[in-house]
């Protein structure tokens, strides 16, 4: 794992080196986290008077992203003894400290993913308060566990959450004026254009009328033009017939 951390590390800083012209630090070694001062009969028993714990690191600019092949020792200033289970119970025992387990670089890495994560997805107003209060609790927890700065991290980022989830708690009531306006406006605009239908309907049922009322009335006119007619040609009948029996008198007078 420890391998595979470096080479990353490496290409990483070829990429920078190539791209920006810049310069990354990667520090490897070994540690100890404090974790008492032992007393005088102990430290003269052991010969160390601190009790530590030992572990190699792997870290970019001083930050320890990765910790490992941790073991509890006995130590002062930069030398250290190893010690046995048996021994370390001989001390007053010890657990191994979280610290060890939370490297600050770690906890930026995993607060950035968890940024990038979360920023790319919509959550309720419920879901950011409950991952900010998980943040800040997990923040509390690590202080009391021994983490010293470090437990500012997670605090930062559930405070960022609860933040965010305020901010879209004040949000939401103007959001629903604005949408309640737009479905009153938008309704007030199928009204007026069903109002306008229906007087088109009603202007067309209108023509429909005036038009039938007008050519009921051409027909009228044209049907008092056909008996005008009518009378014309009976009248023109009877005074050829009034013609044709004075012509048949005058011809019997003749004759």
């Amino acid at each position: 794992m420890r391998a595979l951390l470096i080479a990353i590390a490496l290409l990483v800083g070829t990429g920078g080196v190539a791209n920006a012209k810049g310069l990354v630090v990667i520090n490897t070694g070994d540690d100890i986290l404090h974790l008492r001062d032992l007393d005088a009969d102990k430290a003269a028993m052991v010969g160390y008077g601190k009790l530590g714990y030992r572990y190699d690191l792997f870290g970019v600019f001083w930050v320890d992203i990765w910790r490992s092949d941790g073991e509890f020792v006995v130590y002062e200033g930069s030398t250290y003894s190893p010690i046995t289970d048996e021994e370390l119970e001989m001390l007053g025992g010890a657990s191994v400290p979280w610290r060890y387990h939370l490297p600050e670089g770690l906890l930026i890495i995993l607060a950035l993913i968890e940024l990038a994560i979360v920023s790319r997805t919509r959550r309720k107003v419920k879901t950011a308060f409950i991952l900010g209060g998980i943040l800040v609790a997990f923040a509390i927890l690590i202080f009391f566990k021994g983490l010293t700065w470090e437990f500012m991290i997670p605090l930062l980022l559930g405070l960022h959450h609860i933040l965010t989830g305020y901010s879209a708690m004040k949000r939401a009531p103007e959001e629903d004026e604005t949408t309640s306006s737009s479905e009153e406006a938008q309704t007030q605009s199928g009204a007026h254009r069903a109002s306008q239908a229906a007087m088109s309907d009603r202007n067309s049922q209108s023509g429909a009328r005036r038009i039938s009322q007008s050519g009921e009335h051409r027909a009228h006119r044209d049907s008092q033009a056909g008996m005008s007619d009518r009378t014309s040609q009976s009248g023109a009948r009877r005074i050829s017939q009034s013609g044709e029996h004075r012509v048949s008198q005058s011809s019997d007078r003749t004759s």
